[in-house]
């Protein structure tokens, strides 16, 4: 009776196709190229080897397509909009229909809405690729997401969800007597009509008639209801005269009827987040996998991964090896009941040497982001001396002294979504000789930090420095010379984390870190430029600088472990060059604007691989944390300064800028009080 009702409805849907290229004339051509589609919708019609870019909404009419392609070949069509429908009833309207055409590549951003008879159409082609990004929603009764009627090797891939609210209707619904299909679920299915009667069955994906070489990857979850006293409802529908080749499922109680696929592979991202399948009604046999990709534990047990099979169903893949990513795991079916099938996960070769390289690698993305921590402070502190005169004191009166009180914090973002943040309290001293010379030097106390994942950083002192300026005249203008330097040493406790086979394992070191900074500059007012009457109170400094900064991080043994890991010295050493502008504007005599911008580029850069022995692991390889180096870097720095006497200013500055470990920026935020005696 089944099988009598399915031919009649495929029969009934193949005639309903012939009559649609008749209807077509009531819209225009699709314009190729990046268009605006019109409200009605458009005709892509004999038509070979163009693309179309097309935004837009469309209502579409009675019995007609949103867009469609008929006899076109090798088309690239790209759609951004929505597409919903004027009826009431149901009709044989189509959101997207692709007919007689071949080799087509349609990617839909948008949703396809409301009351059409088939969300996507494609008939009578040959290796057309369709993505959705959006969602299709239907209303109608025996309605369809996605349709594919006589279309041979049609790939569809459902990145949104596909909605069927009528009774009878199914999410997908191949009928290919000729080709093989390709279907990916990294969206939902949610068939939730219900049945008219108990011989239909809702379904989320229903196959008929497919010959051997399809694959269906359920990566998402299909959900399907049926009515009190109507037929069962099944996710996968496949009917007796196809033949589904692979079957990938990731979802936890996915029901199946009818004849099983020849390839089942479980979908295994965690111990609690694995594809479980339930069968119902069965023929034919299949092989049991594991999807490529998946992540198995060792020595766990995984519960119902089939439901409903008899050991005559599973031909082959009782037991096995899987391997991934350099590990291997030993695998059996456990058969615990009748027809209930555990997946049992035994010992695991590689996985100790495997996991511990990850974990190292995760060592090396945190020492890389502290790393830019460390050389960004040292900038905040020495090499900012090139790109804004930050830590520095120059108020001075009648004895010549300079005494500054201030505070910094420091935000660095880096890779894979990690950061890092200080905060610290700053002392600037400063000492004038004379109207030339003037030297000062500074103490930066951290007072707070957020550490990089794994670490914890304390400080062995503060980070001090100073610097040494020569101004060729005492109101500064014209040239001047200034060398700095800074140091600070750090105490650091590093957690390497467990992860599959690998023990968790903690290590304590040092990390020193110095800065040399050596620049020249030139500074000229405003007002002396054929612009004088707009910058008569502006002040200009070019400068050129040259940077030297080294990081030092002390090898170390892990304790407490018990394989415990030896880590090499690891040196991070640059020589970098920075150039750019300083400026100020005076605004009153008691309210001050500067700002500036620069251009740093490493002259040379050489960073130590992170290298890791083991008296019981062999193989482990050195980690590179910092892989591609960013070389040019720009730096912005704007602020103000409030002179509330003579001698006494407050100020404050925002910097911003790219470091050199990629991907990682830095921004800090500096005020400080400053008091000249």
């Amino acid at each position: 009776m089944r099988t009598t009702i399915f031919h009649s409805i495929s029969a009934f849907c193949l005639v309903i196709t012939l009559f649609i290229p008749s209807q077509v004339m009531a819209q225009d051509a699709c314009v190729s190229g990046t268009s605006t589609v019109a409200t009605v919708g458009c005709l892509i019609d004999n038509t070979d080897n163009v693309t179309f870019d097309l935004t837009g909404d469309i209502l579409v009419g009675s019995d007609l397509s949103g867009i469609r392609l008929r006899n076109s070949d090798s088309n690239i069509l790209n759609y951004t909009g929505n597409i919903s429908s004027t009826s009431t009833t149901n009709s044989d309207e189509y959101g997207i229909s692709v007919v007689g055409g071949n080799s087509n590549v349609i990617t839909i951003n948008g949703n396809i809405n409301t009351n059409l008879s088939r969300g996507i159409l494609a008939n009578n082609g040959a290796s057309n690729i369709f993505t959705l990004n959006g969602n299709i929603n239907t209303t109608a009764a025996s309605a369809y997401g996605f349709f594919a009627v006589a279309d041979d090797d049609v790939t569809f891939t459902l990145n949104g969800n596909i909605n069927t609210s009528g009774q009878d209707a199914a999410g997908i619904f191949l009928v290919a007597p000729t080709g093989y299909f390709n279907i990916t679920l990294n969206g939902n299915i949610n068939a939730l009509g219900g049945s008219r009667s108990d011989s239909v069955n809702p379904r989320g994906i229903d196959v008929a008639n497919s010959p051997a070489g399809s694959t269906i990857t359920n990566l998402g979850i299909i959900t399907t209801t049926a009515e009190v006293g109507g037929a069962a409802a099944y996710d996968i529908y496949v009917r007796s005269g196809a033949t589904l080749t692979n079957l990938n499922n990731r979802q936890s109680g996915l029901t199946y009827y009818g004849k099983i696929p020849t390839n089942y592979n479980a979908v295994i991202n965690s111990t609690s987040d694995y594809g479980k399948i339930i069968y119902s009604t069965v023929s034919g046999t299949t092989s049991f996998g594991i999807y490529p990709g998946s992540v198995l534990k060792s020595e766990t047990t995984y519960a119902s991964v089939i439901d409903g099979l008899e050991s005559s169903n599973i031909t082959a893949g009782n037991s096995g090896n899987y391997t991934y990513d350099g590990r291997t795991w030993a695998w059996t079916l456990a058969n615990p009941s009748s027809n209930l099938w555990d997946l049992a996960v035994g010992s695991c070769t590689g996985c100790v040497k495997e996991d511990t390289q990850d974990t190292i690698e995760e060592i090396g993305d945190s020492i890389g982001l502290e790393f830019s921590q460390i050389l960004h402070k040292g900038t905040s502190a020495t090499a900012s001396f090139a790109n804004m005169n930050t830590y520095d004191c120059d108020l001075f009166d009648k004895e010549g002294k300079c005494y500054s009180v201030g505070g910094r914090h420091t935000d660095v973002n880096g890779n894979n979504d990690s950061d890092s943040s200080s905060s610290g309290a700053v002392f600037v001293f400063g000492n004038k000789f004379n109207e030339n010379f003037r030297v000062s030097a500074f103490i930066d106390q951290q007072v707070d930090r957020n550490n990089p994942k794994g670490l914890k950083v304390h400080n062995k002192g503060p980070m001090i420095g100073g610097n040494l300026v020569w101004n060729q005249f005492a109101n500064h203008l014209g040239f001047q010379v200034r060398a700095a330097n800074a140091y600070q040493a750090k105490d650091m406790t590093i957690t390497r984390s467990e992860l599959g086979e690998a023990e968790a394992g903690v290590g304590k070191t040092k990390i020193e870190v110095q800065n040399y900074v050596a620049e020249v500059s030139y500074q000229f007012s405003g007002g002396d430029s054929f612009l004088r009457p707009y910058l008569a109170d502006s002040f200009f400094r070019p400068y050129l600088a040259v940077r030297r900064a080294i990081i030092k991080q002390d090898g170390y043994t892990e304790t407490g472990v018990e394989n415990p890991l030896t880590y090499n010295t690891v040196k991070d050493k640059s020589t970098t060059i920075v150039i750019g502008m300083k400026a100020k504007y005076r605004l009153n005599p008691t309210f001050t604007l500067n700002g500036a911008f620069g251009v740093e580029n490493d002259i040379s850069n050489k960073v130590d691989k992170i290298q890791a022995t083991s008296s019981t692991i062999t193989g482990i390889t050195p980690v590179d944390f910092n892989t591609s180096i960013n070389k040019t870097r720009p730096v912005v720095t704007l602020g103000a300064t409030y002179h509330i006497a003579p001698n006494k200013a407050f100020s404050a500055q925002a910097q911003y800028q790219e470091l050199s470990y990629t991907k990682t920026t830095a921004k800090t935020v500096y005020f400080n009080y400053t008091v000249g005696f």
